[in-house]
């Protein structure tokens, strides 16, 4: 029996949406410069297909590569593979990119020693400065690279700059942490600014070096430093970094876009002592793209509720000056093997409610709510506080910013209003003095007048005997 055209439409509709990992789209644009062979990454190619990305070649020049049209995106993610390219058609121009990133594009970078001027300065509107390698300054690792060239340096996971900044590794899964090195051929080094947007993945090794004016790629760690001082030193020099914008739109750069290659994929390779080892650059890129691609690291706020201690767990619109208050907030992490959002996988212990009218008047931190996530499938942290003694406008704000995860913030407004004429005390505690005070006044003027009075009457009988 044949279908109809509608419904293998639907099917296809349907069997793509269960494929598709990522939580924003599966509609990828590669953009590759005249001198790179795609034959060469076909493995890297392969295994985005696998996951369910459906992949759109381009050359820099090509005017048919828009990525917005219409005022929709016609791709979700870009793969920017034109280190050295010097001009681009105006679809894929640098102000076009940025403009499509504003919109939602997440990006990834795959560049070489050949930058040219203008990605130059593109990047440094993410606050990386690339090193010059056309002065020879080359990124040489003496001690940790392959033993036929020591400008391809050896880098071990576990080393992530990543590792000191989150309890787990947003970015590298445990299995990549705990495998071999990541072989990066040609690679270009990059210093990191102080952009709060952006954080480093992985960083040259330890006794690695850029510097040396006239020096190339295959010069010894001798020859490198002949010609000038070194640059950059050590995890100061930058192979692979991320940035992440408050929209949530992720950018990756990675020194050198050969690392992935089919050359150094999944093979092995022998280093400066003579040791064989097993290369990990296909789970890099694997992680790397899952991240960047919006697979893993995505979190999201499900709801927000906050009520009166004292009025049961209804939400109110507004709340007495020192009335007991409590809040509730949800959060969910994204699953790529589900295609669904589920409770964290790792619930952080560092969130804290703000409650602000400007500024902060009260800063808790959020606790876990154990039985609360297991009934709602979430994650749910809750925090109770007294209403300020200030009357106004005034949000429940929670933020959560770390590097690797979706920048979460959620605002709700609502009113602190002074007591109404009849809900004031009868007796206030502090107010005591003063009735006493009013009452032994009472008191002594009623004596006072008898005494009075008494006195005049007695005055008056003597006066008239």
């Amino acid at each position: 029996m044949r279908l109809p055209i509608p419904t293998l439409a639907l099917i296809a509709s349907i069997l793509s949406v269960v494929t598709a990992k990522s939580s924003t789209g599966d509609r990828v644009l590669v953009v590759l410069e005249s001198g790179i062979e795609k034959g060469d990454y076909s493995k890297f190619w392969k295994s985005l297909e696998a996951r369910g990305y459906s992949l759109t070649f381009k050359s820099p020049k090509d005017d048919t590569a828009e990525l917005i049209k219409y005022g929709e995106r016609k791709y979700d993610h870009l793969i920017m593979y034109a280190p050295g390219q010097k001009t681009f058609s105006p679809a894929l121009s640098p102000q076009s990119i940025l403009h499509a990133q504003l919109d939602g594009l997440n990006t990834l970078y795959l560049l070489s020693p050949s930058l040219s001027p203008l990605n130059r300065d593109t990047f440094r509107e993410y606050d990386l400065e690339f090193t010059d390698s056309s002065a020879g300054n080359t990124l040489i690792s003496p001690f940790s690279s392959l033993a036929s060239d020591p400008s391809s340096p050896l880098i071990f996971p576990a080393h992530s700059p990543l590792l000191s900044s989150s309890p787990a590794n947003p970015v590298l899964s445990p299995s990549t942490l705990s495998g071999g090195p990541i072989v990066f051929p040609e690679a270009i080094s990059h210093f990191a600014g102080e952009t709060p947007y952006g954080f480093p993945i992985l960083g040259a090794p330890r006794g690695s070096y850029v510097g040396g004016s006239g020096g190339n790629s295959n010069s010894t760690a001798g020859e490198g430093r002949k010609g000038g001082e070194v640059v950059l030193a050590g995890k100061m020099a930058g192979v692979v970094s991320a940035f992440q914008t408050r929209d949530n739109v992720r950018i990756g750069f990675v020194g050198s876009g050969k690392a992935l290659s089919d050359k150094v994929w999944e093979a092995s390779v022998e280093d400066q002592e003579g040791v064989t080892h097993r290369t990990a650059n296909a789970a890099f890129a694997q992680d790397l793209t899952s991240w960047v691609f919006q697979e893993t690291g995505v979190l999201r706020v499900e709801c927000a509720t906050h009520w009166s201690k004292t009025g049961g767990e209804v939400e109110k619109a507004e709340y007495r000056k020192n009335e007991e208050v409590a809040y509730s907030v949800s959060i969910t992490q994204y699953s790529p093997s589900s295609g669904t959002y589920i409770p964290l996988v790792t619930p952080p212990s560092d969130l804290q409610l703000e409650f602000t009218m400007l500024d902060p008047f009260v800063r808790t931190p959020l606790i876990l709510n154990s039985t609360a996530s297991s009934a709602q499938g979430s994650t749910t942290y809750s925090a109770s506080f007294r209403a300020p003694d200030r009357h106004g406008v005034f949000k429940f704000v929670v933020e959560y910013w770390r590097p690797g995860y979706t920048y979460l913030r959620s605002s709700t407004t609502t009113a602190v209003v002074p007591l109404r004429h009849d809900e004031h005390k009868r007796f206030i505690t502090g107010a005591y003095p003063f009735y006493g005070a009013t009452v032994s006044v009472s008191v002594a003027f009623v004596l006072f007048c008898g005494m009075w009075l008494g006195m005049g009457e007695e005055r008056g009988r003597k006066k008239a005997e």
